[in-house]
């Protein structure tokens, strides 16, 4: 039985490598099946979160991902908008509005003060006897052809010019401060 001993050698031979090449698929199979898990195990899978500001959300359909606010800070953002727009528009940009705007503003706090001052001297005038005192204008400084002036009453309008002429030459540079103010806040 020489013969058997070869036989037994090729079919040992063929059997080791039928059952490697078994084994080898085998482990290939779980080779992918182990990459295959592993790919599923990486694929993003969206999800939302949630806070005292609010809920984040993804949503992979529309490929979108964006935040809801709590509603009570919803409300404040809105109403904080909404506060700064209303600033916005109250807030002058062109410098010769607001500076004429200033100017008006101004002389509307003067008008009372000067409203008493009027009566005030009227009321000495009527008093000391001087109610109908009135001097050439030429005389007083006033030109020519002005008629009569009462000499109090023309160094009070003079005085009030300066102040006029002073505010008007002081508000646009007050205006554009302000603009500035408010713009930076």
């Amino acid at each position: 039985m020489p013969w058997m001993l070869p036989a037994a050698v090729v079919g040992s031979t063929l059997f080791s490598a039928n059952a490697a090449k078994s084994a080898g698929a085998q482990a290939a199979a779980a080779q992918q099946a182990a990459g295959e898990a592993a790919a599923k195990a990486a694929e993003f899978k969206p999800y939302s979160v949630t806070t005292g500001f609010g809920t984040g959300y993804i949503n992979p359909e529309t490929q979108q991902a964006g935040y809801q606010l709590d509603p009570v800070l919803e409300a404040f953002r809105n109403s904080m908008y909404g506060g700064a727009g209303q600033f916005l528009s109250q807030v002058q940009a062109d410098p010769q509005l607001a500076a004429q705007n200033y100017y008006n503003q101004q002389q509307a706090l003067m008008a009372g003060g000067r409203g008493a001052e009027d009566i005030a001297l009227r009321q000495q005038q009527l008093q000391q006897g001087r109610i109908g005192l009135g001097l050439s204008g030429a005389a007083m400084g006033a030109g020519m052809g002005t008629g009569y002036v009462n000499p109090q009453q023309y160094q009070r309008d003079l005085a009030r010019a300066q102040i006029d002429q002073q505010l008007a030459a002081s508000s646009t540079q007050l205006a554009q401060a302000d603009i500035d103010k408010a713009a930076s806040c």
